[in-house]
């Protein structure tokens, strides 16, 4: 894999989560934008998303074991970020399910009476 292939993932990954969370005004999401710029601002500096001879892969040729150090970070950033995602996912299948158990529970006992 490259570093720029595995930038892209990691890039995609931080996408995703925007996308998901949206326009809230959520801390986490402030902090995952953040977390998003600085990755963007870190790419542009090094060429780390360019795949031509000024790439960061280009630049780490000769340095096999850097190159994968950076592939191995952008991974586990991509990683951590996938989590969060589905983790927020799951959280909000379970919001949306415990307030139809709610409403069921509701009707249930205006029912009975």
């Amino acid at each position: 894999m490259s570093i720029a292939s595995a930038f892209k993932k990691c890039w995609n990954a931080f996408l995703r989560i925007s996308k998901l969370l949206g326009n809230t005004k959520d801390e986490q999401l402030i902090k995952i934008n953040n977390e998003k710029a600085q990755l963007r601002m870190w790419s542009q500096h090094y060429g780390a998303h360019q795949i031509n001879k000024s790439s960061l892969d280009e630049k780490l040729r000769d340095a096999p074991q850097l190159r994968d150090v950076v592939i191995d970070c952008l991974e586990r950033i991509e990683d951590c970020v996938s989590r969060i995602l589905t983790l927020k996912v799951c959280i909000h299948f379970l919001k949306v399910h415990v307030s139809v158990l709610l409403l069921i529970l509701c009707t249930d006992c205006f029912d009975a009476r």
